[in-house]
């Protein structure tokens, strides 16, 4: 069966993947050139932004502890001077014009930059400036509960049937003419074996010939995505989190697209 580019999940799913692919938001996978999303905002106190969403003030600012231990949170340089992680693990980015608030509520689990919840327990690794000074990076890991039954396309059994596997994402903030927007969220790498089931703060030391690893640079507008090996490959199986349980055997020998080398970065 010839590589597809992935671009939805199936929900609900009847029998009928791959054939018919639901249309869903989408990891900007395979992409040359991907449109930045717009963030929320401006707020002129981030209590503002509390406000907007409901949230109480105290539980919207208290550094939320299931989005990990960030680096790079407090005074940044550049067009955004300081960030914070807010309620929900949301992103908060302070710009000349107020606070920017970045947001993937309402998208599928599998396609927000994170997501915490059942089967999911993501984290954000890091805030900084890119080397030009130009941009703010944003990166975490997605961590997702799967099972064997999701990802037949293993080289070897798996030892037990439930695990956890991560992807590590990236979102690329500037602000552009009409505002503050970050471009994202890329898969920068993606590790089969990742977590144990049952304590998943504990990491696994097996690895797959399906895992990947980039290297991202920004320089203005152009994010670069190295290989740290020329044998690694631009296209992947399906993970767990884009499969469903009826009829994986079906999705055998389907990839999905990941970033060239590279990627034209447009912000509003």
């Amino acid at each position: 069966m010839p590589p597809l580019r992935l671009v939805a999940l199936v929900l609900g799913c009847t029998g009928l993947f791959p054939a018919m692919l639901a249309a869903a938001p989408q990891l900007p996978n395979g992409f040359e050139i991907v449109e930045a999303i717009p963030m929320d905002g401006p707020f002129s106190t981030l209590e503002d932004y509390c406000k907007s969403v409901d949230i109480d003030a105290k539980r919207c600012l208290a550094p939320p502890t299931e989005c990990g231990t960030t680096n790079g949170t407090g005074k940044l340089a550049g067009p955004f001077t300081e960030a914070r992680v807010l309620a929900r693990c949301n992103v908060a980015l302070r710009a000349p014009g107020g606070w920017y608030v970045l947001s993937t509520a309402g998208l599928p689990a599998w396609a927000a930059f994170l997501n915490n919840g059942d089967r999911y327990v993501s984290e954000i690794a890091s805030i900084a400036p890119s080397a030009d000074r130009k941009s703010v990076l944003v990166r975490g890991t997605f961590v997702h509960g799967t099972a064997a039954s999701k990802m037949p396309w293993l080289d070897a059994p798996p030892e037990y049937d439930g695990w956890y596997e991560c992807e590590d994402r990236l979102f690329v903030c500037q602000v552009g003419d009409q505002g503050p927007g970050c471009a994202g969220p890329f898969p920068v790498a993606f590790i089969a074996y990742c977590r144990d089931r049952d304590h998943p703060e504990r990491r696994l030391h097996r690895r797959d010939s399906h895992d990947f690893r980039f290297v991202p640079q920004v320089s203005g507008t152009t994010l670069t995505m190295k290989s740290p090996s020329a044998k690694q490959p631009r296209q992947a199986p399906l993970p767990g989190w884009a499969v469903i349980s009826i009829n994986a055997p079906q999705t055998i020998g389907i990839l999905r697209d990941l970033s060239p080398e590279h990627v034209t970065l447009r912000f509003p």
